[in-house]
């Protein structure tokens, strides 16, 4: 997956940043900052562009390399996702 840049010039004082745009194509910006931020999109042809391209960054399929690299990650096996959990579990209990 290739993630496009936008150019620095063509972006408002007012448009959201990059982290924002695609955090509004990924679902993971609270309903009411990624409402506001497609409406805005919805009234400047430049941001709904950038935005466009954001939700086409998220769209690709994974590519055969991309696949096989991420099932080799230790991340994939439910022994490492059990310890992760305990840790984190763990560092959120103990007393600071």
């Amino acid at each position: 997956m290739e993630l496009k840049a936008a150019p620095a010039a063509a972006i408002g004082p007012d448009s959201p940043r990059t982290q924002e745009r695609f955090g509004v194509a990924a679902g993971i910006l609270p309903a009411e900052q990624a409402e506001k931020y497609a409406q805005h999109a919805a009234a400047r042809d430049h941001c709904s562009s950038l935005l466009g391209t954001a939700v086409e960054d998220f769209a690709d399929d994974i590519i055969e390399e991309e696949s096989e690299l991420l099932s080799r990650l230790k991340s994939v096996e439910s022994d490492w996702q059990l310890r992760m959990a305990a840790r984190l579990r763990e560092s959120v209990t103990k007393p600071r």
